[in-house]
Formats: C-alpha cells, structure tokens, sequence
C-alpha cells in the first residue's frame, strides 16, 4: 500500500520569511533538542558532530534534528547579518545554582 504526499522539487530553491517570534520558536526548539543532553562531554560532543566535515555522517534523530534546526538558523542569522535585521543585546547570565531563568 502507498500513499501520495508533496514535497519540494528536487531542483527546488524557496525563499520564506521569518518573523522574530518564529526565529524565538526555532531557537526555543534547537535548545530544548540540546537540553536533552544532560551530561556536558555529551553536549560538547553533540555540536562536535553535527558541526563535523562528514561526507556521510550518521546521525540519530535527535542529532538530525538538533542539525536541522541549528542550519536554518544560521541560514535565518546570515541572512538577517547582510540585510542588517539583526541586533546585538544584553542579556543575564545564570549562576550554576540559578533556576529562575533555565526552562
């Protein structure tokens, strides 16, 4: 049994655009994806991989996905850089100890 689904061309280049609050949900995405990851080698190691030269590499589906989010948000980011969208700010650090601001 099949079923017939849509999906970009393989030839297929589109432009889409993103609003801040959905750049804010990818973000909140990719960081929930990392956070996961409790022990910090293994974060460490997460980025290490998804960042590497691979030709081939293989990738569990939460790498895939941290991957994937973390692509289109550079992508966004670039793009936001060379159409001078973006803005640097300030923000609070949290202590080791400091729950109120971690998720």
């Amino acid at each position: 049994m099949s079923v017939k689904i849509k999906e970009l061309k393989d030839d297929a280049i589109i432009e889409v655009k993103v609003n801040k609050n959905f750049y804010l949900m990818l973000k909140a995405a990719m960081f929930y994806i990392f956070k996961q990851e409790t022990d910090d080698a293994q974060k460490e190691a997460l980025i290490k991989k998804v960042l590497s030269k691979d030709p081939n590499p293989e990738f569990t589906e939460q790498e895939s996905a941290f991957r994937t989010l973390m692509l289109i948000l550079a992508e966004i980011e670039r793009v936001a850089v060379a159409e001078n969208k973006m803005v640097e700010k300030e923000v609070p650090t949290a202590s080791p100890t400091d729950t109120t601001t971690q998720g």
